[in-house]
């Protein structure tokens, strides 16, 4: 199974998130692993430019 990740231009730390997304996806598939070939994940900040503040 292939994991693709796709992120906007705000995430930060994208190895470490990659790595634990990857984790999360691989345990939670395991079970249909054989029948999926690849697996898209989009990840973005949805406090983009504002940092961690949020209105």
């Amino acid at each position: 199974m292939q994991i693709q990740f796709d992120t906007d231009r705000h995430a930060e730390g994208f190895e470490r998130l990659a790595a634990w997304a990857s984790d999360v996806v691989e345990q939670a598939l395991s079970h249909v692993s054989d029948r999926i070939s690849r697996v898209e994940i989009h990840l973005s900040d949805e406090s983009g430019d504002r940092g961690s503040q949020r209105p």
